[in-house]
């Protein structure tokens, strides 16, 4: 297999064709061509999503080997406010990368067991696995390995390594109600502003174990949209949390709900603050890592 001259020809198709979550119609549609093509047995709109999986069976006893790639986008605003969908977090490397797998373990026949690629949608708003969890896509595989495009920062060009330690992400979003007032009137009112920079302040003092990961960003701020001598009423505040452990984000979690809570009533607003998306770190199998460096090493 001429790996270049794979990339040249189904990279690019796959980065013109970037779809949004759950709307990988296309996407999905040119990679099962592609998988049926090589001789795998697929099949289409797993668990009523845009998802797929295809196998290939060595005729065997042995076990069902999964190799997982992503299909869905990002989508980007305009100037103009339109939104232009756009593969800015590598999934149609993902999937390059998996047609290639397909392709090579197709030419050179495999010893025993089944391959199954795992083409999953909707990546990027973390429903897309369940949905195929929920399908029953897993249940017949005993071995599972993905991928991330970011090599750069994980290992040196070259090198290869059984594992990359991804964090767990959960999006967190809140809001903090106060009392509009006139500008000249300031103690009759409570601005939200005051409180959400408190909060912020708050949530940068906050310090994890460095070994772990963990970090938590503000990610918005909003509010204050009226006229510049009014008192501001209401601001929308989010936050982007990470962590290599699954105990830690669970921890940062509860102390993010805390501090915007809290913080609010010492101000003398009110505040809530919920999870809008949550994605929980890999844990991996060790007997999994140890097969995978016998492998490299081999």
């Amino acid at each position: 297999m001429d790996i270049q001259a794979h990339i040249n020809e189904v990279w690019p198709k796959l980065h013109d064709l970037a779809e949004p979550a759950f709307k990988e119609v296309k996407t999905a549609a040119f990679l099962a061509d592609f998988l049926r093509k090589l001789g795998y047995d697929v099949t289409e709109n797993v668990g009523n999503t845009t998802a797929l999986t295809a196998v290939l069976d060595s005729g065997k006893p042995g076990p069902t080997v999964a190799v997982r790639t992503d299909m869905d986008c990002l989508l980007f605003k305009n100037e103009d406010g339109s939104l232009e969908p756009i593969h800015a977090c590598g999934h149609d490397a993902h999937m390059t990368i998996a047609l290639g797998v397909a392709k090579l373990l197709k030419e050179q026949g495999l010893a025993c067991g089944r391959v199954k690629i795992l083409c999953q949608p909707a990546e990027e708003i973390g429903r897309g696995a369940l949905a195929m969890l929920k399908a029953g896509a897993l249940d017949d595989v005993q071995y599972a390995l993905g991928y991330h495009v970011m090599p750069k920062d994980m290992a040196r060009s070259g090198q290869i390594i059984a594992q990359i330690n991804w964090t767990a992400c959960t999006l967190m979003e809140g809001e903090i109600r106060g009392l509009a007032a006139h500008g000249s009137q300031p103690h009759l009112g409570v601005n939200a502003i005051d409180a959400g920079a408190a909060i912020v302040n708050a949530i940068n003092a906050l310090h994890s174990n460095p070994l772990l990961g963990g970090s938590i960003k503000t990610t918005r701020f909003m509010g204050g949209a009226g006229s510049l001598n009014a008192i501001c009423d209401k601001v929308s505040i989010g936050f982007d949390l990470r962590s290599t452990s699954n105990a830690e984000m669970l921890e940062l979690r509860r102390k993010v709900e805390e501090i915007v809570v809290n913080t609010a009533k010492v101000y003398g607003a009110e505040a809530d603050c919920h999870i809008v998306g949550t994605c929980p770190a890999a844990e991996a199998d060790p007997s999994v890592l140890a097969l995978t460096q016998e492998v490299i090493s081999a």
